[in-house]
């Protein structure tokens, strides 16, 4: 049996939740998101995990570990598009911001990210762990 991206997104939605605003809101959004972190999840494991918009599957069933690593991979992705989707859009009106208010929120963006490469990291530590 292959993972569906409904089992998916549904994962990523239930253990990495993040603003309803900043979710993907199109199928096609969704489903580039999707790609985007099959991409991210096969370059930190050296896998070959395909995605399949057509069919909405993965080539094959993901154990838990790799259904919660794929779910923060989504995550992260939204975060960076987050953190560069803020920076160019609020940059400019720095001044009428105020730059603190600019600067901590740029700051938080960062530190969720980082927070979230560390939670991926640990996950693949620990799948290595249990492989080995």
């Amino acid at each position: 049996m292959k993972t569906s991206y409904d089992l998916l997104w549904s994962t990523f939605l239930a253990k990495c939740k993040v603003d309803d605003l900043d979710l993907p809101n199109s199928e096609e959004a969704i489903y580039d998101t999707i790609q985007n972190a099959v991409l991210a999840f096969n370059n930190k494991l050296e896998d070959d995990l395909l995605a399949d918009n057509t069919t909405e599957l993965l080539n094959r069933e993901l154990s838990g570990d790799e259904l919660l690593l794929l779910s923060h991979c989504i995550r992260i992705i939204i975060l960076e598009n987050q953190l560069i989707y803020f920076s160019a859009s609020f940059s400019p009106f720095t001044k009428e911001i105020g730059a603190r208010n600019l600067g901590n929120q740029m700051n938080r963006l960062e530190y969720l990210i980082d927070r979230e490469d560390d939670k991926i990291h640990s996950i693949i530590v620990k799948m290595t762990d249990d492989f080995i």
